[in-house]
């Protein structure tokens, strides 16, 4: 009986028995879950809490905020809402930096642009970057600002939890020096007899409020290593740009092999310089031309 055992592509290559003692900078590897959402990193099962909440019918980002032990910049993306009238232009920064000025007081670092639909505000006071969230000169233009989670939020990786610790019992009995806002235990996906099967891991993804990761986590005087965790990189195979799917892509579709716009896509054997050889029932064969045409 062959049997083949592989870690799953939500988990990090983990060797528990034999990278004991290792240090927290180690890097752990792994990719998104299926049960994760890609644009924050948190699993869709966790639970919540005070100071992370989901408002999607606003802005579909996590409505965090910035607390007095967060270290400057405080960092605000303002872009224009999905479902008003100029979303397919560009948004100025100097537009933007006009409106933010009104009640900034001087507070600002830098406005630049942080894509096509999006600016960066870099403020120095982190009660005026929350007070840019909700403040109703942004929101009467038809803009929205949130704060990204990459500045407020850090992901680490615990090894070696007991089976019989829930995922509510590292969040609420484990102390860390951050809060501990999610846990998503990682599986480990066997091959036995031709079928995959799945069973959970001693790997738990949590999800820390704070813009460093602890060095570990204590749980009955018993500490746990953090370390960093380091998700699989997404390619859109549409525009071929990283940080989504295609299934999320807003751009325009490029050619895999010259990076060209979509027009190369609907262009036939044709006009890239084939000549049909045999026509059989309709169906032309084509065959390679000694030089091929530059594209």
């Amino acid at each position: 009986m062959d049997i083949q055992t592989s870690v799953s592509r939500a988990s990090p290559k983990v060797d528990s028995d034999k990278k004991r003692g290792k240090p927290p900078s180690k890097r752990a590897r792994g990719s998104t879950n299926d049960d994760e959402d890609p644009s924050s990193g948190l699993p869709l099962n966790a639970n919540g809490n005070d100071n992370i909440n989901v408002n999607a019918a606003d802005t579909g980002h996590l409505n965090i905020t910035y607390d007095k032990g967060d270290r400057a910049p405080y960092i605000v993306f303002i872009r224009r809402n999905v479902d008003g009238p100029n979303n397919d232009t560009r948004l100025d920064p100097i537009s933007v930096a006009r409106i933010v000025t009104r009640f900034a007081n001087g507070k600002i670092l830098e406005v630049k642009s942080a894509g096509k639909n999006k600016v960066a505000v870099h403020f120095g006071d982190y009660a005026i970057a929350n007070r840019a969230l909700s403040h109703p000169n942004i929101k009467e233009v038809g803009l929205n600002a949130f704060i990204p989670s990459f500045n407020i939020l850090r992901t680490g990786v615990i090894r070696n939890v007991p089976l019989d610790i829930s995922e509510n019992d590292v969040v609420n009995l484990f102390s860390s020096q951050f809060k501990i806002l999610s846990a998503k235990r990682f599986n480990i996906r066997s091959r036995k007899d031709g079928e995959i099967t799945t069973s959970p891991s001693r790997s738990v993804l949590i999800k820390f409020r704070g813009q460093f990761l602890p060095r570990a986590v204590t749980f009955i005087h018993v500490n746990f290593p953090v370390y960093p965790y380091f998700p699989r990189v997404l390619m859109c195979f549409s525009c071929l740009r990283y940080g989504h799917v295609k299934a999320d892509c807003k751009g325009k579709a490029r050619c895999a092999r010259c990076v060209m716009k979509s027009m190369l896509l609907s262009m036939t054997a044709l006009d890239f310089g084939f000549r049909p050889t045999v026509v059989t029932a309709g169906v032309s064969t084509y065959r390679l031309p000694r030089r091929v045409p530059p594209i």
